[in-house]
């Protein structure tokens, strides 16, 4: 064709491209008046009816992407005997053009990556893959409008087989290509699955997605080599340089990286969705200077702690400047100013009174959780409940408090007057509830195991008549912070991971409150629990507090509190605190707003020592501490030979294994990895150690020689592989697993091979027993919990079950956590006294018998702290425990720049 030909209304204005696919043209659509591109078949393909069908095909599914980042088609011509495709004509410069030049800017690359990820899911959930994703396929418009070009490859991923399968038949193949084994996609973009001529998925897109991110950001395209051939083995065998990453990389894009150029598809991202909008959450953190080299992972501590202490010098910084200009700082520009509302150490759960007056909250400064009351100016403070209580909520009109009341292990609801001292029962079965907006009715959350494993269901109870109405139920997570809006549209529920899965996104559930239709939103990516929310006056959006890490409560890392726009969807970052942080099923953060806007909340500071324990007779009863600090020290296991103890502790700022030598006391880190590591163990040989890591993206169980070189990954769970432990043999590994469709207690071998469920179900922390013939685990759903048996050759659950009686809930306590006595016949596991006291028990194991409820108190115990974890030494002269201590406190939050209050 040249330039001024005719081909049916459309006039040849300029020839754009040519290549397998045939010829690419500008054209003036003279009918409609608008430029266009034609992309016309060759010739010779009009003649072959399987090329020609493909080619239709390429169409239909072409005009189905109709979104603004996807250059669209507007119709299938034939004229003059050639067949052509009329497609949206793109303006602008293509990002191979773009990078060409070097690396793009770290916020123009982001960018650019958010706006290629938007257009790829929009293709994918309509079920198509781009299957030639390439810098060439991308233009930029001068517009800086982003779209993919040349869906040539797409096939829909439900469509039915095509009536020939040859694939030098394919229109984007050129001659060369049609060898034996052919192979879709242009080369260097090309994922590992495409490279070996097998089948792919949206998983290739999301590869083609990475390798183009990682060329933005280092004006690389990583995999092309000089030959097609190298080009392969390069895919293949090679991985990136990570080290040529830009240092001020924001946190996650490494990880984001890596997940997405996983070589295997199964441990690679499995939604570009979840990409976009990871990257979108990046785009709203702090930029972290960070080393590449040797992690996969990030641990949120390590950089928030980074950056929180670049913001505090650069306001001090500012604040002085200010200051010595001879100014005082203007009162609208100071960030949100930290103040203590209560001194005892021992109070939490804070709500507000209507007119911002009063608060209310729980404390247990005198050894029982009760609700207490002060005024926000100040004054005394006075007990209104006589406990165990928790969780207040004022009324609407300020007259009455809403609490929960643990009644012999049952958690029941009651109302109370604020005046007058009228104590009501409102419902016998609830873990927690929120008032109607106009005071006549209750939300409330009830377990009921029965039903479904840790399911819990969402009600709504009439105060006058006590009739209740379910609105729907959540199954498998922790929920907590129910709040009902203020123009009664909807309850909210916060969830999170039940067992710490930090694969797990946390959210919110919104339940209509009229029709129980559900909706889930998360204003971030991160993992972490969030706080309760705090609904604004007229329900268009709410404050909340979320960590970056769903067990920030080990890790020590700050929480987020934010302002969120419901209709919009969009979050903004208010300031950083110290929240108190749900952890299991237990526990809810509280956010408050005063009549200023101000805000009150939970804070809470933790650390963990290790307490050794002499056992036997005559041994001393007071323990000798191991460690002291601020740190988060547990998780404590002695080496084979009794001479060191390997414990887990965020003292380096991250969450890493460490060792003591017992005789020397010297400790050394053991591993350095910026992701958190954590449930240490030993092999039965003392060579080699065990550990969970979240530094492939997901918890997995990880292994490395005893100075911590050779670390190398056992487990291919994908979501969540935690708590390893060795048959003595070290033929087998053990380990519990939280993903929903593999959830239970597995064994895999040391080399990875053989991954085989023991036991189903909700089943946390294994431990084998000294003769390899049996492995003890934990089961808890709030106050049911039990350690059982199971035999590791035939995975038989022994009817032995140890059952712990839990008199007292403890947010802090991992009940059940077990261990076996060095000779294997006895069970020492953590659990409550008479009193509520934490501690260890010691009880005898029976293989073929069942639990004879008979248990003997060995260490801990004392009000002071919690018992946490444990680990006996393999003499069985001693114990060590992680004794767990905790500050709360309510703080006021002052100069907050809120939207909606």
């Amino acid at each position: 064709m040249h330039t001024g030909d005719l081909l049916a209304q459309f006039e040849i204005r300029g020839l754009i491209g040519s290549g397998g696919m045939g010829e690419v043209y500008r054209a003036r659509d003279t009918v409609l008046d608008r430029d266009v591109a034609l992309k016309i078949l060759p010739l010779e393909w009009n003649r072959d009816p399987e090329r020609l069908a493909r080619f239709r095909r390429e169409a239909k599914v072409l005009a189905s992407l109709n979104h603004p980042g996807i250059a669209g088609i507007y119709g299938l011509e034939e004229a003059q005997d050639r067949t052509f495709l009329v497609m949206e004509l793109v303006e602008g410069r293509d990002l191979a053009e773009i990078m060409a030049e070097g690396p793009l800017p770290l916020e123009r690359a982001l960018d650019i990556a958010v706006r290629i990820a938007t257009g790829l899911e929009e293709a994918h959930r309509k079920g198509f893959i781009h299957r030639d994703l390439k810098p060439a396929n991308i233009k930029i418009t001068p517009d800086d409008k982003v779209k993919i070009l040349d869906f040539g490859l797409a096939r829909a991923l439900v469509e039915e087989p095509a009536a020939s399968d040859k694939l030098s038949n394919s229109p984007t193949i050129t001659a060369a290509m049609t060898q034996a084994g052919v192979i879709l996609g242009t080369a260097a973009y090309m994922s590992p699955e495409q490279a070996r001529g097998k089948d792919v998925d949206e998983r290739a897109d999301i590869w083609a997605f990475g390798c183009i991110l990682l060329e933005m950001l280092t004006g690389r395209a990583f995999f092309a080599g000089d030959t097609f051939s190298d080009t392969l083995a390069s895919i293949l065998k090679t991985d990136p340089v990570w080290d040529d990453l830009p240092a001020e990389l924001p946190r996650g894009v490494l990880r984001l990286l890596r997940r997405c150029l996983a070589k295997d598809p199964g441990d690679r991202l499995h939604s570009i969705a979840d990409a976009r909008i990871e990257l979108q959450d990046m785009s709203r953190e702090p930029r972290t200077v960070t080393g590449h080299g040797s992690a996969g992972g990030r641990n949120g501590a390590r950089s928030w702690a980074g950056w929180i202490a670049a913001a505090v010098l650069a306001g001090v910084a500012g604040v002085l400047a200010v200051l010595l200009l001879g100014n005082g700082p203007d009162s609208a520009a100071l960030p949100p100013r930290l103040d203590a509302l209560t001194y005892q150490g021992r109070e939490w759960s804070p709500d507000v009174s209507p007119d911002g007056n009063l608060v209310v909250f729980t404390s247990d400064r005198d050894g029982t959780p009760r609700i207490w009351m002060k005024e926000v100016a100040g004054g005394g403070e006075v007990a209104l409940t006589s406990g165990p209580d928790d969780l207040p909520r004022f009324s609407s009109d300020g007259s009455q408090i809403l609490f929960t009341r643990d009644v012999q292990g049952n958690r029941q609801l009651y109302r109370k007057t604020i005046v007058g001292n009228q104590l009501r029962k409102v419902l016998d079965d609830a873990i927690e509830g929120d008032w109607s907006p106009d005071g006549q009715s209750v939300a409330f959350l009830r377990a009921r195991p029965e039903i479904g494993e840790n399911t819990v269901l969402v009600g709504i109870a009439t105060l006058q008549s006590g009739a209740e109405r379910i609105l729907g139920s959540i199954e498998k997570r922790a929920c907590y912070g129910l709040r009902w809006s203020p123009d009664r549209s909807f309850i909210a529920v916060n969830t999170t991971s039940l067992t710490g899965n930090v694969a797990e996104t946390s959210g919110i559930h919104l339940f209509d409150a009229e029709t129980g239709e559900v909706t889930f939103t998360a204003p971030t990516r991160w993992t972490g629990p969030y706080s309760a929310l705090e609904w604004s006056p007229d329900g268009k959006g709410f404050i909340i507090g979320q960590s970056d890490h769903v067990i920030a409560h080990v890790t020590g890392s700050p929480s987020l509190i934010m302002e969120y726009d419901l209709a919009a969807g969009t979050m903004r970052p208010l300031f950083w605190a110290k929240l108190r942080l749900p952890k299991g099923s237990w526990g809810s953060t509280t956010l408050a707003v005063l009549a200023d806007g101000d805000i009150v909340l939970d804070h809470q500071e933790e650390f963990a020592q290790l307490l050794r324990y002499p056992l036997g007779s005559g041994a001393p009863g007071s323990p000798e501490v191991l460690s002291t600090g601020l740190s988060i020290d547990r998780q404590p296991v002695f080496s084979p030979d009794g001479a060191r103890l390997m414990y887990s502790s965020n003292r380096s700022g991250n969450v890493d294994i460490w060792i003591r030598d017992l005789e020397s006391r010297q400790d050394y880190r053991l591993t350095d990895d910026e992701a958190g590591d954590w449930d240490p163990a030993f092999t039965p040989d003392g060579q080699s150690v065990l550990w969970s890591s979240d530094r492939s993206g997901n918890m997995e169980i990880w292994m490395a020689s005893i100075d911590g070189s050779g670390a190398r990954q056992v487990t291919r769970d994908g979501v969540d592989a935690e708590n390893p432990t060795m048959t003595p043999d070290g033929q087998w590994i053990v380990y519990a697993s939280g993903s929903d469709a593999k959830r239970g207690i597995w064994k895999i071998r040391p080399d990875g091979t053989e991954a085989t469920r023991l036991a189903a179900g909700d089943y946390l922390i294994p431990e084998v027993s000294p003769d390899g013939r049996f492995a003890l685990f934990m089961f808890i759903h709030r106050l049911d919990a039990h350690v059982k048996v199971v035999e590791i050759e035939t995975g038989r659950i022994l009817d032995f079950s140890v059952e712990l009686n839990i008199t007292q809930r403890d947010e802090n306590l991992v009940f059940g956590r077990a261990r076996w006595a060095p000779d294997g016949q006895g069970i020492v596991f953590i659990g409550q006294d008479e009193a509520g006291n934490s501690g260890v028990f010691l009880t005898d194991f029976e293989p073929g018998g069942v639990w004879d409820g008979s248990r003997r108190k060995v260490a801990g115990f004392d009000p002071r702290f919690t018992t946490e974890s444990l680990g006996m030494s393999p003499d069985g002269g001693s114990l060590v425990i992680a004794a767990l201590n905790e500050r709360r406190t309510l703080e006021r939050a002052s100069h907050v720049d809120l939207k909606f209050w």
